[in-house]
């Protein structure tokens, strides 16, 4: 089929549709919040189609989302050590809470922080009107104006990077797609949102009809050498998506090749 040619292996690899958000998204469109801002993260949430694209206002929403109702249901029951090494990504849960036979994790005791919750509508209301207060905090008063990859950030960071100086030296980053459930992933960790921390770092569509054909892109570059070109020079191209051109035999090498290195016995 035409999924089988390299561009659609290309395409499959930039996918950003999630899946698991279809599964939640009935449950979160059915929600009747009273206050006109709970009312326009609804309708937000209706009109989306689960792609995570960095200008999704939808992909923003649902993943602070994400991060509030698995605070409610799973820090108390845990207990701090436990939720803080648990909290990664974990769709089955959420699908076991919200659609199956986990369903009573939602009816939660009042703290502090929080009122009781007796039903998962109910709860999944609550971390709603959270997720619209972080996100009105991180990214202002409008919520058309809400970006996915303005949370959603991946970085390379260096272990030597520790002044502002090195940092700027060695380290790179961007806003990024993707999320938890793509195929273009873009998993962060709970308690540490949004960092864009899982991915595919090095990517490859082989041509099998033709070789030289092939592409490929590796992040942040080639180079393990800050102060060489190809340092962080696929960084962009990387986040972007984009595959660049991979020759396989001697002669496609010799003709794409810059400089050419001999090494002699003395």
């Amino acid at each position: 089929g035409e999924g089988r040619t390299a561009a659609g292996h290309q395409r499959m690899q930039n996918d950003v549709l999630s899946l698991q958000a279809h599964e939640i998204l009935p449950m979160l469109t059915a929600l009747e919040p009273e206050d006109p801002l709970g009312r326009q993260a609804v309708a937000i949430l209706s009109g989306w189609s689960g792609e995570h694209g960095p200008d999704s206002a939808g992909a923003a929403l649902y993943n602070a989302w994400l991060v509030e109702a698995v605070e409610l249901l799973a820090r108390g029951p845990l207990g701090e050590d436990l939720y803080a090494r648990w909290g990664g990504t974990h769709g089955g849960f959420l699908s076991a809470v919200f659609g199956g036979p986990a369903w009573s994790l939602c009816l939660q005791p009042a703290e502090r922080r929080r009122p009781a919750t007796t039903s998962c509508s109910e709860l999944a209301g609550l971390a709603l009107d959270r997720a619209i207060q972080r996100l009105q905090k991180d990214l202002g008063p409008d919520p058309k104006a809400w970006r996915w990859g303005d949370l959603h950030t991946v970085a390379w960071k260096h272990p030597l990077a520790f002044t502002p100086h090195l940092k700027a030296a060695l380290n790179t980053s961007g806003e990024s797609g993707g999320g938890a459930w793509t195929l273009n992933m873009g998993a962060y960790r709970y308690g540490q949102p949004f960092d864009h921390i899982w991915s595919a770092s090095y990517r490859q569509v082989i041509d099998l009809g033709d070789w030289d054909r092939s592409l490929w892109v590796h992040s942040p570059g080639q180079s393990g050498v800050p102060w060489r070109a190809h340092y962080r020079d696929l960084a962009e191209p990387w986040r972007a998506g984009e595959l660049l051109p991979m020759p396989f035999s001697r002669a496609a090498i010799e003709a794409a090749a810059v400089r050419q290195r001999v090494l002699a016995a003395p």
